[in-house]
C-alpha cells in the first residue's frame, strides 16, 4: 500500500482487504465511542481573526526553513524542491510577505488547505 513497499502475502485477496479496513474502522469507532465530543471555538466574526500566536516571520528563518526541507515533494507541489532551495534567497521576501499577511490577517489560501493522503499498511497479514 505504501511507496516501494510490497503486501506481506501475495494471496491476499480484495475482500481480505476489505475486512481488514472494516475491523480497523469498527475498531477506531468502538475505542471512541465514549470519548467527549470535540470542544471547538467557533470564530463568530472572520473578518477580526487573528493568529496572534504567531510571531512574524523573517527572510533568515524562511531561507533556514526552505534549506531544512526533505529534497522530496508530493504532487501538488508546483515547484521542485531542489529549484526552490536554489532560489530561496529570491523567492524569500516573497514567501516571507505572503506568510505574515497570513499571520495577520487570520486567513490561509484556499489553494493551500488540500492535500495528497497515501494511506500506509502498519501491519502485515499472516
Amino acid at each position: 500500500m505504501g511507496r516501494k513497499t510490497q503486501a506481506g502475502s501475495p494471496d491476499i485477496s480484495a475482500a481480505d482487504l476489505h475486512k481488514f479496513f472494516i475491523d480497523k474502522i469498527a475498531g477506531v469507532r468502538a475505542s471512541t465511542d465514549a470519548a467527549d465530543n470535540p470542544d471547538f471555538d467557533i470564530c463568530r466574526n472572520k473578518l477580526s481573526a487573528t493568529l496572534n500566536l504567531f510571531q512574524p516571520v523573517d527572510h533568515e528563518e524562511v531561507i533556514s526553513l526552505i534549506t531544512s526541507l526533505p529534497n522530496k515533494q508530493c504532487r501538488s507541489d508546483p515547484l521542485p524542491t531542489w529549484l526552490l532551495k536554489e532560489c530561496s534567497v529570491e523567492l524569500a521576501p516573497f514567501i516571507c510577505r505572503l506568510s505574515n499577511a497570513s499571520l495577520r490577517s487570520g486567513r490561509v489560501p484556499q489553494s493551500f488547505k488540500s492535500a495528497y493522503i497515501t494511506p500506509l499498511l502498519l501491519k502485515c497479514w499472516s
